[in-house]
């Protein structure tokens, strides 16, 4: 079922279908171009804000938290009935065969359910990554081992005493992707190391 010589079967998906095949195939539909799944990695304050993003957008979602019990997981997941929600592990095929996966900051990269996964990913990407590809105002970052909340708020007093309308959010406040529902000329960010490791440069 493939086109030229160089190209992959669009049933090339590097899975192992055992009892849970129906999954699997429908990740596989989705690397071949007949749906689109997008995969958020933890239902944190930072997971639900873009799959509350990509519903919006009228992607097909689904959301996979390694806890079995996740704080406001299951309020969100009952506001968003449209949701596909996966508790206490994580699905690797659908990872694999997602058009994008959004990991969460939380999310250490010695997982062990994810490593090998993370080590090789191309569709991964971050909610600072996808606000990025949305923003076209200036964005100022703060990041550092200590005084980052300090200097985040000082410098936003900084530029709105210059009568500059200003949005604050990361890892302070809002989450990135809810601050594209603002009105701001000028936004600043406070990034932990951890927000930074899995973003695209």
């Amino acid at each position: 079922m493939a086109g030229a010589e160089s190209d992959r079967p669009f049933l090339d998906c590097d899975v192992h279908s055992g009892a849970d095949w129906l999954n699997v195939l429908e990740g596989t539909l989705v690397r071949g171009g007949f749906m689109t799944e997008y995969v958020v990695l933890g239902g944190g304050q930072t997971g639900r804000s873009v799959a509350r993003y990509w519903l919006e957008q009228g992607h097909k979602v689904c959301l996979m938290d390694t806890r079995a019990v996740a704080p406001g997981l299951a309020a969100f997941c009952r506001q968003h009935p449209q949701l596909d929600y996966h508790q206490s592990s994580i699905d690797l095929d659908r990872c694999r065969c997602a058009a994008r996966v959004c990991i969460s900051p939380g999310i250490s990269p010695h997982h062990p359910e994810l490593a090998t996964y993370l080590a090789a990913a191309k569709n991964l990407c971050t909610d600072i990554d996808l606000f990025m590809e949305r923003q076209d105002q200036p964005v100022l970052a703060v990041t550092g081992s200590n005084g980052k909340s300090t200097v985040t708020m000082m410098t936003a007093e900084l530029l709105r005493a210059q009568g500059l309308r200003v949005a604050v959010g990361g890892n302070i406040g809002y989450s990135v992707l809810d601050l594209l529902q603002q009105s701001y000329v000028f936004c600043v960010l406070e990034l932990s190391s951890f927000q930074l490791f899995y973003s695209q440069p």
